[in-house]
């Protein structure tokens, strides 16, 4: 009988490639989280919640609620889980009711209220302006879906000069279901006319930012380790690539995706 000819790994390699390359269309949206892949949560948020945690103290043991809220005062950093970090305001204080009383879910929201939004325009992780006017050189519009309020999100957009060139946003307080529902991406998608076969999502909350990009059923679900998720965990939670930065993005977008073309992007 004729021998069977096995196809080497090379080949094998070869077909696999063309099959995903077929699959991932030119990519024409990149969706960032803010707070920890735009923005140094520890530098920005830690002040802003040990002010809060002194305003809560006639009520709660500042220990007490940081702990609640995923932060540790001694490094003054958040961890993986933080709820601080990736809850939507309205949940955070829904948290407080249910773990203490109504009244502390309302001077919560007093607190926030109060702030100026200047407090959450904060450092940027890198530089956002020439980040995005690659990505739309490439084609690539931007986007961004935070569950920060608008009024702190636009803030900090108009504070780092970027605010022109996102043509997408989705809040927290927008009255959208939060992360991981992948509602507010899909939005961002019908707004701009974007398959989401079609666009990547970034962010470095494994629960939040990967679960909401992976139910979106985005392209690209890309984690980074600037934020509160290490690479582990980002990569367990489904991610489809990790990076450091969101300066590597645009890189990884021409590496998964069939070329980019500079006509998609609107001014």
């Amino acid at each position: 009988p004729a021998p069977v000819l096995k196809p080497s790994f090379f080949v094998l390699a070869m077909l696999c490639s063309r099959s995903i390359r077929a699959v991932l269309r030119p990519c024409r949206l990149v969706v960032f989280d803010k707070d920890g892949t735009l923005l140094d949560d520890a530098k920005t948020w830690a002040p802003v919640i040990e002010q809060l945690g002194a305003r809560l103290a006639s009520r709660v043991e500042p220990a007490q609620l940081y702990e609640l809220l995923g932060y540790e005062p001694r490094t003054q950093h958040f961890g993986s889980r933080s709820v601080f970090m990736t809850a939507t305001n309205n949940e955070i204080a829904e948290i407080l009711a249910a773990k203490f009383d109504a009244e502390m879910a309302t001077e919560f929201r007093r607190f926030f209220r109060e702030l100026p939004p200047s407090a959450g325009c904060g450092a940027a992780l890198t530089p956002l302006r020439p980040l995005f006017e690659d990505l739309r050189a490439a084609g690539v519009l931007v986007g961004m879906l935070t569950s920060d309020d608008r009024v702190f999100a636009e803030a900090f957009l108009k504070h780092h000069d970027v605010l022109d060139l996102v043509s997408a946003s989705v809040c927290g307080d927008d009255g959208l279901a939060p992360k991981p529902s992948a509602e507010p991406l899909m939005k961002i998608c019908e707004r701009l006319g974007v398959d989401p076969q079609e666009a990547a999502m970034v962010g470095d909350s494994a629960d939040r930012d990967i679960g909401a990009g992976l139910a979106a059923n985005f392209g690209s679900v890309i984690g980074v380790t600037s934020g509160i998720s290490p690479a582990d965990e980002l990569a367990s939670a489904g991610a489809h690539a990790v990076v450091s930065n969101a300066s590597e993005v645009l890189g990884v977008v021409r590496r998964r995706h069939a070329a980019l073309t500079a006509t998609w992007a609107s001014p």
